[in-house]
């Protein structure tokens, strides 16, 4: 909109005389240096003006101007012009104090400097609900500030178009700021959104509640977008309890408190009271006013108090001398007629009488429960108390649980079935008897094999075997099966035993030949022992070897060694000359077809025991390189047989490789942890969930055996 503008500016013109308008102001001529003028935007300009004949003006120091221009583009003060905006504009100037002077027109064209650069906050962090505002500057200082701001995330950070950020969820976002005069000049400011402080935590005061009613907690974490969550702390558990989603029980009659924490800061916190209180008991209702009970018997004691926000605590007397109640089970003891007084205690004196009578015969009983088992069994190494589980009971006497004897006992480490015998006598000599079985048993999900019987003295030796079977404990016990001369299976891992050769030396002329080996046994997790110990043995035969795994309930683990009869070629191109019928006669003769293990090499031996009757004995194959190739796959599929690899001298076995076996049905045996092995390379194969490890001396106890 155009208004007139009258701004009044005094000349100074030194040369300038003072003439008369009405006769003289014809001769004036009024114009301007510059008619056309090229600006930006926040210039200022003075336009210069030419007057002619200013010798005819009279009162020269009294020339008024008059500016007539759209005052919402421009501004004029003092005759300066203001550029306030771009575009093309005019002004009309005139001299106030001459009508006949016509006005000289001034075209402005105003241009806005395009800017070369945007400063701002390269990263800012703000918190839910706050408002940041952005401090932006454009370079040169009056090039165009107008620019649009953009959110890449406004589900995090949103902005107005004033660059004004609102932090709206937890997260990040990208302001991208851009130039409208220069599309091509951006900068991004990065905004981190996250949850304010815990400033405090709203919550009622404090709570009342009666005995069993539940109240839901309400709270509210200030300011209103931080954190939540809280947890809950009660001071006295019996009075009451409080879940993770704040909803409170009460239990009992009293006082306590209850602590709200902040999770995001546990120094934010807020204690409130809570106050149970117990309505009056109006009346007890018991289930059953008459027991009749035989002796040693339980019974459970039913009643409600009324009503149930009343006081449960209520006293109980019980007549001691014939039955005990304990957690409201009745427990008969001795023969007799007694009761059970039960009386509130909130000052309503509300009183119920049960009678009890119990009944048995003179002579005494055993009383056991669900866990004690005629039939026992037990795991290798598990604690055992043969007294738990078991009482007795007598008509007169009462509870004589403290005067039963055991007869026999259990060797929790020794496999097994024990005979225990309970006898009773009351106080007229009146006796009771009772029999219990008890099994020992190896029912772990892994078998411990004692590698050579076990390095405790010469591999293979009597000495050894019974050392693995009565110190070590082993449920398995490796031995190197071979023959003499005349035929006779003996236990060798080498073809001389001392001096003789197996083969060329009939039994006869063996049996009494020693063999001496000097070694450190028994040591283990790497603390080898500098006491060397000399061990000399006779050799043994293998049916001095399946007497003792049969005697000792162990399994008995036969690694067919290459020898006359019992080898791949014999097998495979001879079976007539087989010994394996022969082999297994001895093991059949000393009941063992069902504990027994066959381990080699030959995989057309192991074959012969799964083709000829005996496909549920299991045949280990044994490998001493990695188990990780095709061929040793190969045979054990063709087979069906298990595996038995070593894992000595660096070899690595996979998972991967372990699973391809695990999918053929294979169990898995590795060898040999020598006595130098540590309990820890041990144990990791156990916890990769092999089947068998095999191991030259390692205290069983100290490994964790997993069901």
């Amino acid at each position: 909109m155009k208004h007139r503008f009258i701004l009044t500016i005094i000349l100074i013109l030194s040369t300038i005389f003072i003439i008369s308008c009405n006769t003289q102001e014809k001769d004036i001529i009024f114009l301007l240096e510059e008619t056309e003028v090229e600006l930006y935007v926040g210039d200022l300009y003075k336009p210069k003006y030419i007057i002619e004949n200013i010798e005819n003006i009279e009162n020269i120091e009294n020339i008024e101007f008059t500016y007539i221009y759209d005052n919402s583009k421009i501004e004029i003060i003092d005759g300066t012009i203001y550029c306030l905006n771009k575009g093309n504009f005019e002004v009309e100037i005139l001299i106030n104090n001459f009508e006949n002077i016509p006005p000289v027109f001034l075209e402005l064209k105003v241009s806005e400097v395009a800017p070369t650069n945007i400063k701002c906050e390269e990263n800012i962090k703000i918190f839910i609900g706050e408002l940041y505002k952005l401090n932006l500057i454009v370079e040169p200082i009056n090039a165009s500030s107008s620019v649009t701001y953009f959110s890449t995330n406004k589900d995090v950070a949103d902005v107005s178009e004033e660059g004004v950020i609102t932090g709206v969820s937890e997260g990040l976002s990208e302001i991208i700021i851009q130039s409208m005069v220069s599309e091509n000049l951006t900068t991004v400011v990065y905004v981190s959104v996250e949850k304010p402080p815990v400033e405090s935590i709203e919550v009622p005061k404090s709570i009342t509640l009666g005995i069993c009613e539940s109240y839901q907690l309400l709270w509210n974490v200030l300011p209103a977008h931080a954190p939540q969550e809280v947890v809950f702390e009660v001071g006295d558990k019996t009075i009451a309890n409080i879940d993770d989603k704040g909803l409170i029980t009460a239990n009992n009659y009293g006082i306590t408190t209850i602590k709200i924490i902040s999770k995001q800061d546990d120094r934010k916190y807020v204690v409130i009271e809570l106050r149970v209180t117990y309505d009056k008991t109006t009346d007890i209702i018991i289930e059953e006013d008459e027991i009749v009970m035989q002796l040693g018997e339980t019974h459970l004691l039913n009643y409600v108090v009324i009503p149930s926000t009343a006081d449960r605590n209520i006293y109980i007397n019980v007549d001691k001398d014939g039955i005990d109640l304990l957690d409201n089970v009745i427990y008969a003891n001795k023969v007799g007629e007694y009761k059970i007084t039960l009386m509130t205690t909130d000052g309503t004196n509300i009183t119920k009488i049960v009678n009890i009578s119990v009944s048995g015969d003179e002579t005494p009983i055993f009383i056991t429960n669900e866990i004690f088992d005629n039939l026992k069994t037990i795991s290798w190494n598990e604690e055992f108390n043969p007294l738990d589980n078991i009482k007795a009971f007598d008509d007169k006497d009462g509870n004589i649980t403290d005067k039963i004897e055991v007869i026999g006992f259990v060797d929790n480490k020794r496999y097994g079935d024990y005979e225990l015998e309970y006898i009773i006598k009351d106080s007229d000599n009146n006796v009771t008897k009772l029999v219990r079985t008890v099994s020992v048993v190896w029912d772990y999900n892994v078998t411990v094999i004692g590698h050579a019987g076990s390095y405790y003295g010469v591999p293979n030796s009597e000495e050894a075997i019974l050392y693995a079977a009565e110190v070590l404990k082993y449920p398995a016990i490796e031995i190197d099966l071979k023959q003499t001369k005349d035929g006779v299976f003996v236990l060798s891992h080498d073809p001389k035993w001392g001096d003789a050769i197996l083969e060329e030396t009939n039994f006869e002329d063996l049996k009494n030949v020693t063999y001496t080996v000097t070694k450190s046994a028994g040591i283990v997790d790497g603390n080898l022992n500098e006491n060397q110990r000399t061990f000399t043995s006779t050799i043994c035969t293998f049916e001095r070897y399946l007497e003792i795994c049969s005697l000792y309930n162990i399994i008995a683990v036969v690694e067919l060694k290459t020898s006359s009869g019992i080898s791949n070629w014999t097998e495979g191109k001879a079976p007539h000359l087989s010994k394996m019928p022969k082999i297994m006669d001895l093991i059949e003769k000393y009941n063992m077809l069902n504990n027994v293990v066959f381990l080699s090499s030959q995989e057309l031996c192991l074959n012969w025991v799964k083709t000829n009757g005996y496909d549920y004995i299991p045949c280990q194959y044994l490998t001493l390189s990695s188990c990780e190739n095709q061929e040793t796959y190969d045979i054990v599929k063709k087979y069906n047989l298990d595996i038995s690899f070593n894992v000595r001298d660096g070899i690595k076995i996979s998972d991967k490789w372990l699973d391809k076996y695990r999918e053929l049905g294979c169990k898995l045996s590795v060898f040999t942890f020598e006595e130098w092995a540590s309990y820890k390379d041990i144990q990791t194969w156990i916890d990769r969930g092999v089947d068998f490890v095999t191991t030259d001396w390692h205290v069983l106890d100290k490994l964790k055996l997993p069901k």
